[in-house]
């Protein structure tokens, strides 16, 4: 698992704890705080999978390209038949 990922669970655990914390001292129903909780939790998920799309799409381009192996475009590199340049 990477680093920077577990870095940001422990990161993002403690902002929800925080957020808890909070609302009960603030003495909000239970109800609004699994409200915040499912929220928060959905929040993450999304900007983890979104910062996983970033990075495959960076390591893809590190690569030589997503279309390297079936038929890229110039861009993207491959063989003249593929489509693309030959690197050189």
């Amino acid at each position: 698992m990477n680093t920077y990922f577990i870095v940001y669970l422990i990161g993002y655990g403690l902002m929800i704890a925080a957020v808890w914390f909070g609302l009960d001292a603030a003495g909000v129903a239970q109800t609004w705080k699994l409200v915040a909780l499912l929220f928060l939790l959905g929040l993450g998920i999304v900007y983890a999978w979104s910062q996983a799309q970033t990075d495959t799409a960076q390591r893809e381009q590190a690569r030589g390209g997503a279309g390297a192996d079936r038929g890229g475009t110039p861009q993207q590199g491959g063989t003249p038949q593929q489509g693309g340049n030959p690197q050189t």
